[in-house]
């Protein structure tokens, strides 16, 4: 493994690399694996391992409150209801943003704009300059490609009351109504 090296848990730490690795915004320069955690984090990641059932069914209740308040809503596509064993780990909708006509960037400063944070997961690989270095060009993966630019992700954790999903719903219905 190229650059193998330990971490040390409290200065440099892998996700601290990948971030000065990345040149422009969401675009990963180099690939790495990293296997290795330090005592700390394993000691937390065990002791959360008690509570993961309770985890799991809490966001899999904010995953069917955000699938009941969003369905139907115009220029989204949700999300699979999952079956019993889905972590729900992220909430991730496709938008059409050129039916709404408007730019994902666009979608999300409106959301920021009414105080919720939206993320972006699952962008095609082969669009990162590091898998362009491999050979992989934009347009050899258009389904990848097209779920990459579409999804965005809405927030989805413990501790989010019933109350922020309402919220978060509400924010993305007038984020749509604005973008038409």
């Amino acid at each position: 493994m190229p650059n193998s090296r330990s971490f040390n848990c409290f200065s440099e730490t892998p996700s601290n690399l990948a971030i000065r690795e990345m040149e422009k915004p969401c675009d990963h320069r180099s690939v790495r694996i990293f296997v290795q955690t330090c005592d700390v984090s394993a000691a937390i990641g065990i002791a959360q391992l008690a509570r993961l059932e309770r985890f799991n069914a809490r966001r899999g209740a904010l995953a069917r409150r955000y699938l009941e308040k969003l369905g139907g809503v115009s220029g989204l596509r949700l999300p699979a209801a999952g079956h019993a064993g889905h972590a729900w780990h992220l909430f991730a909708p496709l938008v059409d943003f050129d039916a709404l006509n408007t730019t994902r960037e666009r979608f999300i400063q409106a959301m920021h704009a009414r105080g919720i944070g939206v993320g972006v997961h699952y962008q095609a690989l082969n669009l990162f300059e590091a898998f362009r270095r491999l050979g992989y060009r934009a347009g050899d993966f258009p389904n990848a490609e097209t779920i990459g630019a579409r999804t965005v992700t809405l927030p989805l954790h413990t501790q989010l009351r019933d109350e922020d999903v309402e919220r978060v719903c509400e924010a993305v219905k007038a984020s749509v109504r604005q973008a038409k």
